[in-house]
């Protein structure tokens, strides 16, 4: 939550202020989860990697400019991620998916 004179200045003018919490936490573990930018196709992605003692899974994310800077997840423009490779194809091993 930012403080300061832009955040007084903003409330004398009427503006309230929301902070939006997650309703669950999510923990992985024995996971790490790693995040780097990559080309795939000739387009930008983000993929998520997500490694175990027993293997390594992968999925893609496709993100507008501006997503995280002013809320999580969303762009500049509103519009959410886009999955382009889901997390579990068929060829994945499935040992990872059940250790």
């Amino acid at each position: 939550m930012q403080i300061g004179w832009a955040e007084r200045e903003c409330r004398n003018r009427g503006m309230g202020i929301a902070w939006l919490r997650p309703p669950h936490v999510e923990r992985l573990h024995g996971v790490e989860v790693t995040e780097q930018r990559a080309l795939v196709g000739g387009s930008p992605v983000v993929r998520r990697t997500f490694s175990t003692p027993v293997g390594s899974v992968y999925e893609d994310e496709r993100r507008e400019p501006g997503t995280g800077q002013w809320q999580p997840m969303r762009s500049w423009i509103g519009n959410q991620a886009w999955t382009t490779e889901r997390l579990i194809k068929p060829e994945a091993v499935p040992e990872v998916f059940h250790a």
